[in-house]
Formats: structure tokens, sequence, C-alpha cells
């Protein structure tokens, strides 16, 4: 199931990119933009009251303190897209309609946990815009060295091996997987402090992974996200 649930992420991340990728679309009208937006605050709507019913009554209180949060973010979101031009409004708007998608297709179980997941990651920057921003360049530092860490990671247990199997991949995502959670939270709670402590954690986590030789990379990795997820989560 889990193995699912990554792949599924992995072909919403492509879409996305393929749809950033696209060619500029002819320009649409405030009256068209306005009329897309509407219709992302009612898929909104729609996933929102699925999450808060289905949870139980202990957590009724959790899932619309959290849904509040996301209409915000999403108000922001779809606002400075707007601002944006045509295009960006489409591209942000897809993403939280195939975002909405797997909520609302997932188990009622799992239903708050994966909006969590999914919608945090639409406060957070855009690493892809990392090469032009330069109003997040904290954030920008942290996921480039994450993602080298990562890739350092994964070339180190190949090592020896013919190929890289499936199973490698997802067992180093899975590792990997706390650290962007972790910062898109931070976003998604918008405050500053939070977002700066997280970032610098696993700067250093980075920093740790890719220090480390080839034989030790994959204990330092988990060692030092395990550290690092305790550190910003309040517990260590």
């Amino acid at each position: 199931m889990a193995k699912i649930l990554l792949l599924i992420m992995i072909v919403l991340v492509a879409t996305i990119t393929a749809v950033e990728a696209t060619p500029p679309v002819p320009e649409q009208s405030s009256a068209e933009v306005d009329k897309k937006i509407n219709e992302v605050n009612l898929t909104l709507k729609k996933v929102f009251d699925d999450v808060i019913a289905s949870v139980p009554p202990a957590k009724k209180k959790e899932a619309i303190d959290a849904t509040s949060k996301h209409l915000h973010i999403a108000e922001r979101t779809l606002a400075k897209a707007k601002a944006g031009g045509e295009e960006k409004v489409a591209t942000v708007a897809l993403k939280y309609e195939l975002s909405a998608k797997i909520v609302m297709e997932a188990p009622p179980a799992m239903k708050l946990e994966r909006m969590e997941e999914l919608f945090n990651a639409m406060a957070a920057p855009n690493h892809k815009d990392c090469l032009t921003n330069v109003n997040d360049k904290p954030f920008c530092e942290t996921v480039s060295k994450l993602q080298k860490a990562f890739k350092e990671v994964r070339a180190a247990v190949a090592q020896g091996k013919k190929e890289e199997t499936i199973d490698d991949v997802f067992l180093i995502n899975q590792e990997f997987a706390p650290t962007i959670r972790a910062i898109n939270k931070a976003y998604a709670d918008g405050d500053d402090k939070e977002i700066a402590a997280v970032l610098a954690t696993y700067n250093k986590c980075a920093d740790a992974i890719l220090a480390a030789p080839p034989a030790e990379k994959f204990r330092v990795m988990q060692e030092s996200i395990a550290a690092a997820s305790s550190a910003s989560s309040g517990k260590a």
C-alpha cells in the first residue's frame, strides 16, 4: 500500500511538472480567471467537508482547524497566482485539483493526514523557481543540499550492484520523506522562526550526509534525519 501511495505521489509531481513545462496558453479574460478560481474554491469546500466528515468525534476540532488553515493558505495562494497571470492560475488550480482528488479517494482514516501532507506542500516555495527566486535563499540552499544528499545516498547504495532496484529507491525515498514534510509544514504554519529553525536543522542534516564516506552514508542518513525530525517536532 505504501509503495502504491508513493507511486501516486510521483505521478502527481510528474503531471504538475509537465503542466509547468507546457507553452503559454492563450490569454484568458479576467472573468474566466475568476471562474477558474471559483471552481477551485468549490473543489476545496467539497474536499474539506469530506475530510471533516471522515474523522471521528475526537478529531473533529483538529480537522476543522486544519481545513480552516488550508482554506486561508489557498486564498493567499490563488490571489498571488492571479496577480502573476492566467497561466499561473491554471497551474495552481491544477495542483489543488489533483491534490483534492487524491484526498477524496483516500480511505476515511487517512483523509486528514493525506490532506495535511499534500496541502502543506502548496504553502512552501517551489524549488523549480530557485534559479530566479532570490527571496527564498535559505529554502533553496537547504532543498538543493537535500537533493544532492539524496543522490549521493542512492549512488552509495547502488555501489556493487548491476542496477538500482525500485526497492532501493523506495527505501531511500521513505527515509527522506520526513525532511520535505517538516519543511512544508513549517511554511503552512506560517511562523518565520519555525521556518528558519526547520531549514537550519535539515541543512545540518544534509551536511552530515554529504560529509559521510559512501559506506556510511545510508546509516548517517537514517540517524541524522531521525535526529532532525525529532528536533523539528520539538521532541529533542
